[in-house]
């Protein structure tokens, strides 16, 4: 445990919509959408792939039920990971965000992002690339394979999500705005109705 981390402070529990064995899902507290969800490993880990193989069906699990509420609600899933060197928190975190991405075909046919099947591909990847990012659509999951290409990545995502949810850019940064409490009370909000109709309890 790092005391440094922020998904390592005690107080991350109270934060949990659902949790089984070794993940949490939590709201993310500066999110850049209503629906912004992250899904977090309990034990102190630098990215979801620092973790034995036989692990990897109790992640997907973990993924299934974010992914779940996201297209209950919104209709839309996506998901992201940084799992190297642009991670803005060193502890293992996919984000979950409502937005249906969309990969420019030509990305895939210069193998700038390199499709895969699922999270055991990238596991494999990962011992012999170690950091990664990882982008799933509703059409497919892929890994970075350049590097120098990852801004331009960011920047397809980050425009595609303004124009699916509520997300709006900063025009200091560039960047996706932050929203703040408001934007985390609605997602739980939204969280607590859906858990309640689908019978949905932590560890389920």
């Amino acid at each position: 445990m790092s005391h440094a981390c922020p998904f390592c402070q005690p107080g991350v529990t109270s934060q949990v919509l659902w949790e089984n064995e070794f993940y949490r899902i939590i709201p993310d507290k500066y999110p850049r959408c209503i629906g912004h969800l992250l899904v977090i490993s309990k034990p102190h880990q630098h990215n979801h792939m620092s973790i034995p193989i036989e692990r990897l069906p109790v992640f997907e699990i973990a993924q299934y039920q974010a992914s779940r509420f996201l297209l209950d609600i919104f209709g839309k899933a996506s998901f992201l990971e940084n799992g190297g060197a642009h991670q803005e928190v060193s502890h293992a975190h996919l984000h979950c965000v409502p937005f249906t991405a969309s990969i420019p075909k030509t990305w895939v046919e210069r193998d700038i992002l390199h499709p895969i099947k699922n999270w055991k591909d990238v596991w494999f990847e990962c011992k012999k690339i170690e950091d990664y990012c990882y982008a799933e659509t509703a059409t497919g999951r892929f890994i970075l394979s350049r590097d120098t290409e990852y801004a331009a990545l960011i920047h397809e995502m980050q425009t595609q999500i303004t124009q699916q949810t509520n997300a709006k850019i900063n025009p200091r940064t560039g960047n996706l705005q932050r929203g703040g409490p408001a934007m985390v009370t609605e997602t739980v909000r939204l969280w607590m109705e859906w858990s309640k109709k689908t019978s949905l309890r932590i560890g389920e």
